[in-house]
């Protein structure tokens, strides 16, 4: 019995941005990395905002790391130690 194998294309990930939102990225991620701020700064509140209103909600909030983001959802869900 034959394997036939079924090939599944892939999502075109060159499809899915242009070479000026890349061109825009690239700049923005230039600035910060050269700042040396990636968890302060001028760019926090402006992700923050953009977000928010990306996902159409309220507040978003920024945070260094995955733990840090897992204890202020625990924390503002009411789960205490």
């Amino acid at each position: 019995k034959q394997n036939k194998e079924k090939k599944i294309p892939f999502l075109p990930v060159d499809k899915l941005i242009s070479e000026d939102e890349i061109d825009d990225i690239m700049q923005v991620l230039k600035e910060v990395l050269s700042s040396g701020r990636f968890t302060s700064g001028p760019y926090i509140p402006a992700f923050e905002k953009q977000l928010a209103e990306y996902l159409g909600k309220k507040y978003v909030i920024a945070t260094s790391s995955g733990t840090d983001a897992l204890m202020i959802s625990l924390i503002s869900a009411g789960v205490t130690p």
